[in-house]
């Protein structure tokens, strides 16, 4: 749905990504408090570059 939108408008290179913590989020916390996050990310983020 959202890639054939973005495809329509011009865009390519479509991806969803998960959002991480940086490595300095992970050092802060510890290496406990992020495994389930990292295990199943539940955020994402969509990336999409116009074509030129």
């Amino acid at each position: 749905m959202y890639e054939d939108a973005l495809t329509r408008a011009g865009f390519g290179e479509i991806a969803w990504r998960p959002i991480l913590p940086s490595q300095e989020g992970r050092a802060a916390f510890g290496p406990g408090f992020w495994q389930d996050y990292l295990s199943d990310p539940v955020l994402v983020g969509l990336r999409a570059i116009a074509r030129a």
